[in-house]
């Protein structure tokens, strides 16, 4: 984050942004102490690897739905109340989750968690548009996305030396803490979103299909759905991958704190480069890293060697990860942001989806390395996609 602050760089951004920013980095170290223990914690409930894929299948599902339904609450609501109440909606399911032991339980806070996720991904990315000008957009989604991925890079070390100390449940409990700081912090910021709509669009059919009429929605929609799709194989299949070669949490949570390393130190660069050279570019280059990156681990039997490939391929994730969302907004015109952003937000489910059931049946007849294979296929696919998205270069525009 150096780069950020050199010379005063980042007092230049817009208040908003920053406040912004630092509110998503405590809630990313959160998010990150869950997503860490998160496989362990299922497998008390759920004992197969192939099953556990298929759940969190079905939790997507569920989202993608309901991103669809929450299209009328976006438009017609204040974003930033939203974004205080699906902060709540965390801290209950998190506090849920430090002592539940039914697995129907379980099974319902994970829907309230799911659903409070889509809510507070829809509201933040909202409210991070409207706090840009469209000019800096990139820029700004940029440093967003480096305070995020700071707390990504903090959070997985940090979960596992907690879990060793205090047991999962314990790391529930502190994580709640963390989302009640963010909730607090975000509401002394004072942040408000005075762009709301009397009347809302509340045909859900007619917002899907009048989304997808547009060629150029169509080809940001699936392209987005990429970087979800890398994180899946980060997140769920690589620590199953760990645990099933007989290493422990610590190691989980080492190579999460290290994954997020190349995002940390390229996140801002590649949005500033993406803003005078357009965003096609970066898009092929970033997921040609990372088909190739799975490419190599599928051939690869060395253990540390595919661990390190994935770290490396971050760069890769730096690329489109906050690009890909700043090209949404940039081809969107008028009022569809608000109308469309929702829908656009069920691509990040779309993405899970193909890459939890896919890699899931496979796991049913193949070895594991089949995964890394399926993976690099969907990444090259997305870099052949890009190309047909449309050439924009933010800092021309004036």
């Amino acid at each position: 984050m150096s780069h950020l602050i050199k010379k005063g760089s980042l007092l230049r951004f817009h208040g908003g942004i920053t406040k912004l920013a630092l509110v998503s980095f405590i809630v990313a170290v959160a998010a990150a102490f869950i997503d860490t223990i998160w496989i362990i914690f299922v497998k008390q409930f759920i004992h197969n690897d192939a099953y556990i894929g298929f759940f969190s299948g079905i939790l997507t599902c569920i989202s993608l739905v309901s991103l669809f339904l929450i299209i009328p609450i976006i438009e017609r609501g204040h974003k930033e109340r939203l974004y205080m109440f699906a902060l709540c909606m965390v801290i209950v399911s998190y506090i849920v989750f430090s002592f539940v032991k039914s697995f129907y339980v379980f099974i319902i806070f994970s829907v309230v968690l799911t659903l409070a996720a889509n809510l507070r991904i829809s509201s933040f990315g909202i409210l991070v548009r409207d706090n840009s000008k469209k000019k800096v957009l990139a820029k700004n989604e940029g440093i967003v996305y480096t305070f995020f991925n700071t707390g990504w890079f903090i959070g997985p070390l940090l979960a596992g030396f907690l879990a060793l100390r205090f047991g999962n449940r314990g790391v529930f409990l502190i994580a709640s803490l963390f989302v009640f700081m963010a909730l607090i912090l975000f509401w002394q910021f004072g942040i408000k979103d005075g762009n709301v709509k009397k009347k809302a669009d509340t045909n859900v059919l007619k917002n899907f299909f009048d989304f997808f009429k547009n060629r150029k929605r169509v080809v940001a929609y699936f392209l987005g759905g990429g970087i979800s799709c890398w994180w899946v194989l980060i997140y769920l299949f690589v620590p199953l991958f760990i645990y099933d070669k007989g290493y422990n949490i610590l190691w989980v949570s080492g190579f999460l704190f290290a994954v997020v390393l190349p995002n940390i130190l390229f996140t801002y660069p590649a949005a500033s480069l993406a803003n005078r050279i357009g965003f096609k570019k970066i898009f092929f280059i970033g997921f040609l890293i990372l088909g190739t990156s799975a490419f190599l681990c599928f051939l690869s039997n060395d253990f540390y060697f595919i661990l390190g490939a994935l770290i490396l391929a971050g760069f890769g994730t730096a690329m489109v990860e906050s690009t890909c969302e700043s090209y949404f907004f940039d081809i969107s015109k008028g009022n569809e942001p608000y109308r469309f952003y929702s829908a656009y937000n069920t691509t990040i489910d779309v993405g899970h989806l193909i890459a939890k059931f896919i890699p899931s049946l496979a796991l049913l007849f193949f070895p594991f390395k089949f995964v890394f294979l399926i993976f690099s296929i969907f990444m090259f696919s997305y870099m052949i996609l890009s190309l047909f998205t449309e050439r924009i270069v933010e800092g021309k525009k004036r």
